[in-house]
């Protein structure tokens, strides 16, 4: 059943400024064109929530009592089932997704770039 137009992006797409801003300019007004709006959309705020919440009590201990790097060795087995989900979504994304004509991207080719990445391992030393 059609569902319509999608917009899709990669969650890095929204505050990229390593271009000088560029193609974050340019995701702007590619997602405006698409909600067929009239007025530009305003930069993406970049968010930075930590440390928030730590004067409540409990929660700066809570956090870091709940924190892992993932990189840790012990942390291989699910860094693996993890890396195996990117790694299929990467190849559904590039070699079916993107061939639909309902499928909307703002700078196509950058946007293959990153997915590409997920078929690495970040935690892998090259």
């Amino acid at each position: 059943t059609p569902v319509g137009p999608v917009f899709l992006y990669e969650l890095s797409q929204l505050t990229e400024s390593d271009d000088g801003g560029i193609r974050s300019e340019q995701f702007r007004k590619d997602l405006g064109n698409f909600l067929e709006l009239s007025t530009e959309i305003p930069p993406f705020p970049k968010l930075d929530t930590s440390g928030r919440f730590d004067s409540v009590p409990g929660i700066k201990r809570l956090t870091d009592e709940s924190k892992i790097h993932i990189c840790d060795t012990e942390h291989d087995d699910i860094r693996e089932v993890l890396m195996e989900k990117a790694k299929m979504s990467s190849v559904w994304i590039r070699e079916y997704f993107l061939h639909s004509d309902e499928v909307v991207i703002s700078s196509r080719n950058h946007f293959i770039d990153i997915i590409e990445r997920w078929m690495y391992d970040p935690c892998t030393k090259v």
